[in-house]
């Protein structure tokens, strides 16, 4: 069987065919799939890491300016604050203030120095629920250590907080 010139280049020309999209599908493909994932994991990781850098710049802010505010007062001035401002918002917001001690004996935290205060209030649920909020929002760094709840009658409950202030 003898084949001409023509059906070799038509016969060589498909082998090529064949040998390039055998190349191209095993070979190379392959590579570029795998360029394409690495550059979403580059992508995600980029924004992962721009999150994280937000966090530990907004951390840094408030921890400087927490810091810098708790170190400008001293246990007196730190104590007629916190009591003003419990005393402020429980009739504000309508509880009964039962107590509020203030312990003067000064405990030290890393470099800042707290001070400990017990309150118990009587309200309902959804007063002391209030004032939670708004204790957590003052201007001093308070840190709630202790909270019990107890029912005194109808839908009036006893909360008894024990926490620190910073200064």
């Amino acid at each position: 069987m003898k084949i001409s010139k023509r059906e070799q280049w038509m016969l060589f020309g498909g082998l090529c065919v064949v040998v390039v999209f055998f190349f191209w599908n095993y070979l190379f493909s392959g590579q570029f799939k795998l360029i394409g994932e690495l550059n979403n994991d580059i992508k995600i990781e980029k924004l992962n890491l721009s999150a994280a850098l937000d966090k530990e710049r907004q951390l840094k802010s408030i921890q400087t300016r927490t810091m810098g505010e708790v170190k400008k007062k001293d246990q007196e001035q730190n104590a007629v604050e916190v009591i003003h401002y419990i005393t402020e918002n429980t009739s504000r917001i309508g509880l009964n203030l039962v107590s509020l001690k203030p312990d003067y004996r000064a405990i030290q935290v890393k470099e800042a120095m707290a001070m400990r205060f017990d309150l118990i209030i009587d309200g309902t649920y959804n007063d002391i629920y209030r004032f939670m909020e708004v204790l957590e929002k003052s201007p001093n760094l308070l840190v709630t250590e202790l909270f019990n709840l107890s029912h005194k009658s109808g839908s009036i409950v006893t909360a008894s907080i024990g926490f620190l202030s910073y200064y």
